[in-house]
């Protein structure tokens, strides 16, 4: 499902249309690509495509690696382990792999090579100070009238409401077992963020709502997310 709405998401670029065309290339940012589990269907589905990609853990990135090599599709990938919350994107990172040079901006210019972009659940995991930051790093990477899709917590999702006061950093931030930041966003906080001046307007969004049964325990949770669709501008 998510690799067909970020597909169908390419042609709102103008470098994206005739996306099916033997020839023409589309290039898929995915922050926080971990392994590899969202995008490598999508590689194998479409041969244009070719994705460049960031995680945190330089271990899920060697993973990714070693499966785009088995399947054979290290040519059409660019990854590196870099946390966009502390650093820019390494030098030379755009002319390397899956975006030729060719297809660099000219110098002073901060457009940058990609199509479309996905953060899936990661902003969440970044310190609340540094979400603005991250963004514009983010857009520096993508061309303008690309499309950036969005999915993430929202307030009041039942494991919000699980977390105790002790995990508690504020009203909308915790801290979970292992250390790591689970950040629940409301809306006007997301309008804040993506909003022009970080590069984007919205195109659409939604709050999607699913009960979650744990058989288990036999219980169920009441799960929200924010899901949305943001045009670089």
């Amino acid at each position: 499902e998510l690799n067909d709405a970020l597909v169908a998401a390419a042609p709102a670029s103008s470098a994206a249309k005739g996306v099916t065309a033997s020839n023409s290339i589309v290039r898929w940012l995915e922050i926080g690509c971990g392994v590899g589990n969202a995008v490598m269907p999508a590689l194998k589905e479409h041969a244009c495509l070719h994705v460049l990609g960031f995680d945190i853990s330089t271990v899920a990135i060697n993973l990714f690696a070693k499966k785009a090599e088995e399947e054979g599709l290290s040519a059409r990938i660019n990854i590196c382990p870099t946390n966009l919350a502390e650093a820019d994107v390494p030098d030379g990172f755009l002319s390397r792999g899956a975006l030729s040079s060719s297809t660099q901006p000219s110098e002073g210019d901060a457009e940058g090579a990609v199509d479309f972009a996905s953060i899936i659940f990661v902003l969440s995991a970044v310190p609340q100070p540094k979400h603005a930051l991250f963004l514009q790093r983010s857009r520096r990477l993508m061309k303008a009238g690309s499309v950036l899709f969005f999915r993430d917590y929202f307030e009041n999702d039942m494991a919000q409401k699980r977390f105790s006061d002790e995990n508690k950093i504020d009203e909308s931030t915790y801290f979970r077992v292992d250390g790591t930041l689970s950040h629940f966003f409301s809306r006007a906080e997301l309008a804040s963020l993506f909003c022009p001046a970080n590069g984007f307007e919205l195109i659409e969004d939604k709050v999607v709502e699913r009960d979650v049964e744990n058989r288990k325990d036999n219980s169920t949770m009441h799960r929200r997310w924010y899901q949305g669709r943001f045009r670089c501008v």
